[in-house]
């Protein structure tokens, strides 16, 4: 993700889970398990269980983000060798059962993994088209512009995680 939407994106998504859900609290993360540039918001119900909305940004090159969701009974972030989890979640919630677990959001959601594109990502058939293509994605992207673009995303991210993973995690609680 080029370095102007990564700062927007992790600027407002921080801004945005303090003001809209200030139960999950920003945590540093230092784990083998943690990816470089992501964000963490732990919240914490009752000892040990602490619940997680973690915030990815793409790793290889697109202009894009997932948001991940899960918890460790273990008083930690979660230990898991893959992530999001292998399984995903059930409608009779048998992943509750497990000490740790990560999924992404979408799964939540709409039972799929979902991204969300800053950029389109579509590379286009035409070679003048190609270095037009080519040229935008070295051209840099000024702040208020990543901004502008980052925001409604931002925003349907944190509408999604009010409305489908914050009960989901409720849920587990119970």
């Amino acid at each position: 993700m080029r370095k102007e939407y990564g700062k927007a994106l992790r600027d407002m998504f921080t801004a945005e889970m303090k003001a809209q859900l200030p139960g999950f609290v920003p945590v540093k993360v230092t784990s083998p398990y943690f990816g470089p540039g992501e964000r963490a918001f732990r919240w914490v119900p009752a000892e040990p269980l602490h619940c997680w909305i973690l915030l990815c940004p793409d790793q290889k090159g697109r202009e894009a983000f997932t948001v991940e969701v899960g918890w460790s009974r273990l008083g930690r972030f979660p230990e898991l060798s893959m992530r999001p989890s292998s399984a995903a979640p059930s409608p009779g919630r048998d992943e509750f059962a497990l000490d740790e677990y990560v999924c992404r959001l979408g799964e939540i959601v709409a039972g799929g993994d979902f991204w969300w594109e800053l950029e389109s990502h579509e590379i286009p058939d035409s070679q003048e088209a190609y270095v037009a293509y080519l040229k935008a994605k070295v051209t840099p992207v000024s702040p208020q512009e990543a901004k502008r673009i980052v925001q409604p995303h931002v925003q349907d991210a944190l509408e999604k995680l009010r409305f489908h993973a914050v009960p989901y995690l409720e849920e587990l609680t119970k």
